[in-house]
């Protein structure tokens, strides 16, 4: 297989880590090469914070853990669907997750300048405009995948974004960015998955026109 699409198939969202310490040249390594991500006009929104201070990353963790306990009472009610094939051992990873994220070695923030987005948040229906992600998630997946070439686990949350006032007043962020994901990085206790559950390809595309049905000759 492929060295690349083995990487994109065995990255994963690690919920648990050593207590290694992830060093600044992998992290900028990984940066370095998430910068040639494509973006809108080439105006490259995307900045780093790398926070290694423990009193920010507990911070973060407290912001972080009543929206997780949020969502998981919706989880288990049903009113949130949850793809996990096994909901029992999905939730105690995520809630173990969730109870350790200030624990991390490193949280990596992904900021965005709001300028240079140029997109209207909403579109003309009044639906929430996601258009400007395609100039944001690229540099993060990126530097997940790197990361992974490097040995090294990545966890994205978009959670915090929601306290992003209080966030931004931890991390100095200035008035113009906000942030567009917090990332959990460590070496993953236990190693990397060897199989992701996901959909099958059958299930994700249509030919032409969408359609449920499934594409022929796969």
């Amino acid at each position: 297989m492929n060295e690349l699409i083995h990487l994109m198939r065995t990255t994963g969202s690690p919920r648990y880590f050593t207590d290694e310490d992830v060093s600044d040249e992998v992290i900028l390594q990984a940066i370095e090469a998430a910068r040639f991500a494509p973006s809108g006009g080439n105006r490259q929104p995307v900045r780093w914070i790398v926070v290694r201070d423990g009193q920010i990353r507990r911070a973060l963790a407290e912001l972080y853990l009543p929206l997780w306990q949020r969502d998981m009472a919706a989880f288990l009610s049903g009113e949130m669907r949850s793809g996990a094939a096994t909901l029992g051992p999905a939730v105690r990873a995520a809630n173990d997750f969730a109870e350790s994220f200030g624990n991390v070695p490193v949280i990596l923030v992904a900021c965005v300048v709001e300028a240079d987005l140029h997109v209207h948040m909403k579109d003309s229906a009044g639906h929430p405009n996601f258009l400007g992600g395609s100039s944001v998630y690229t540099f993060v997946q990126n530097a997940c995948l790197a990361l992974r070439s490097l040995g090294v686990g990545a966890t994205i949350t978009t959670l915090i974004c929601e306290r992003e006032a209080e966030a931004a007043q931890l991390l100095g962020i200035p008035d113009g960015m906000r942030s567009a994901c917090h990332i959990a990085v460590g070496y993953p206790a236990g190693g990397f998955p060897t199989t992701l559950t996901r959909l099958d390809v059958e299930a994700l595309v249509s030919y032409d026109r969408y359609s449920d049905a499934p594409p022929p000759d796969l």
